[in-house]
């Protein structure tokens, strides 16, 4: 019951987990390489918990959708044209529009269709009865197939096609994170040679940077909602003046970071700056 609470709750930050209740909540026999429906959302649970959990880097988050794929034995990049979020490398090639940019011809995908679904059948035997309570391992066990799916498109792809498409991954990344997270986490952060200093200032300044675009945006709000009172009659601005009042201060909310130390917060200040049309008190 618990697991299950767990999962009901992981669906709302990983919709990948809602896949585990398309055909009901009851156990309905076997679902993809597992036994049960139960197994196969304890595999898909353990791996979350491991990618986002103390363990987990970016990269292993951006595997769950292969592992889901690989759970459910579908086709490679399935999962990634079902949901938004930063697909892997082997979930890119599954979108037509990202081969058309890398003029993968017919031959090759074929090819690549063939490997994946070796690789596929190779790690289902990998998952199959692997003790998902051994986060460690499990990190292991992802990074290794995550290692050979790498191998695997760079056998069938060419090298600047392989560049490309690492270039439209990277890309996948700074529009789901970010542009500091991207950069001081892997692979960019090898690329880059950025050293943990580097990644402390960089995270540093995010912040100073963050806390300046928010005043600017809350001011740029501000003058939006000045124009628009001015459309209003005389009357109409005064009324709007005795309804809200002098601004209030509010508290930002306390927030959890998320990843890379970027702040799920919102804009400081009130509704206006002062009385409307009037400027500042």
């Amino acid at each position: 019951m618990k697991l299950l609470s767990y999962l009901a709750l992981a669906c709302f930050t990983c919709p990948v987990l809602a896949l585990a209740q398309e055909k009901g909540g009851k156990d309905e026999g076997p679902v993809g390489i597992f036994d049960s429906r139960d197994e196969y959302s304890q595999f898909l649970g353990s791996a979350k918990r491991t990618a986002y959990g103390e363990d987990g880097t970016p990269e292993l988050r951006a595997m769950i959708p292969l592992l889901n794929d690989i759970a459910l034995n579908r086709p490679v990049g399935s999962t990634s044209q079902q949901f938004s979020g930063a697909a892997s490398l082997m979930g890119l090639i599954g979108n037509p529009r990202v081969r058309a940019d890398l003029e993968i011809v017919d031959e090759q995908f074929e090819e690549f269709q063939r490997k994946a679904a070796e690789s596929q059948q190779a790690a289902a035997e990998q998952l199959r009865g692997f003790d998902f309570s051994d986060r460690k391992g499990l990190v292991r066990l992802i990074e290794k197939i995550q290692d050979q799916t790498r191998q695997e498109l760079e056998s069938v792809l060419l090298p600047h096609q392989m560049d490309r498409l690492k270039q439209i991954r990277a890309q996948t990344l700074f529009r789901n994170r970010s542009f500091v997270e991207v950069l001081t986490s892997e692979p960019m952060r090898s690329e880059l040679d950025i050293s943990n200093r580097q990644a402390d200032s960089l995270r540093e300044e995010e912040q100073k940077i963050e806390a300046d675009l928010q005043k600017e945006i809350a001011a740029l709000r501000d003058k939006a909602r000045q124009r628009l009172i001015k459309t209003l009659d005389r009357s109409q601005q005064e009324k709007i003046d005795d309804l809200i009042g002098d601004t209030f201060e509010f508290q930002p909310p306390t927030r959890a970071k998320a990843a890379g130390g970027k702040r799920a917060g919102s804009s400081k200040g009130g509704y206006f700056k002062g009385k409307s049309g009037k400027g500042g008190k």
